[in-house]
């Protein structure tokens, strides 16, 4: 059985942070593939990453979700050429520096349960994996949004609906209804950009407002 690791990077315009989140990564998994929404000239182009897919987002304003399911295709068919029975992708925004480990950390618990994404913890280190398989309002113990793998052949694929925020929610708890959704122990990833993009643009904010209602009609209301 042919089984494949892959990560799956959002981008735009911060090529210093790009440069640290793939690094960080790229030893961990066999292929990135980068889903850049950033200037014309693809970030990519300034920094030196290998081996690497560019994936070019124009949308303006973005849809993460879309960015995503775009990024997806791409690990898809990478994982097809490789003829892989399993793949693994690790879901990275460029402010989410990983440490060396964590994908197999995040990986392993995830397969060894039969859950279909996991992460670490975004706020404490855990001591024993949290395996959840239905939604909750649990957000203490919630996938972390900006670090997360999923199984790939479970093929799930985020709500182009969900524009800017929920759209990990949505994943999260799509993951909890196809197997599970388990928080590994190992070190928290830290974004170091947290909200960054939200607070500066007033019509991302706004749409963040609109996704809230989006994701509360098609899941019966909002968990937090």
């Amino acid at each position: 059985m042919t089984h494949r690791k892959y990560a799956l990077i959002l981008t735009c315009d911060r090529p210093e942070l790009l440069q640290r989140c793939f690094d960080a990564i790229a030893p961990q998994v066999d292929l990135t593939v980068i889903v850049d929404n950033g200037l014309e000239v693809p970030v990519v182009d300034q920094l030196g990453l290998s081996p690497h897919i560019l994936i070019r987002a124009w949308d303006k304003p973005p849809n993460l979700s879309k960015f995503w399911n775009r990024g997806i295709e791409g690990v898809v068919y990478q994982a097809q050429r490789a003829r892989c029975d399993t793949w693994d992708v690790a879901f990275l925004c460029d402010d989410a520096i990983v440490h060396p480990g964590w994908f197999q950390e995040v990986a392993e618990p995830m397969r060894a349960l039969g859950a279909t994404a996991g992460s670490t913890h975004s706020a404490v280190p855990v001591t024993y994996p949290i395996l959840k398989t239905e939604k909750d309002s649990d957000i203490w113990n919630r996938m972390c949004p900006w670090a997360f793998v999923m199984q790939g052949e479970a093929g799930i694929r985020a709500d182009e609906d969900l524009k800017w925020w929920w759209g990990d929610t949505h994943m999260d708890f799509t993951a909890r209804g196809a197997g599970g959704m388990v928080i590994a122990p190992g070190a928290v990833v830290q974004n170091e950009k947290l909200g960054e993009y939200t607070n500066i643009y007033s019509h991302l904010a706004e749409q963040a407002g609109r996704d809230g209602e989006t994701f509360a009609a098609k899941w019966g209301g909002r968990p937090w």
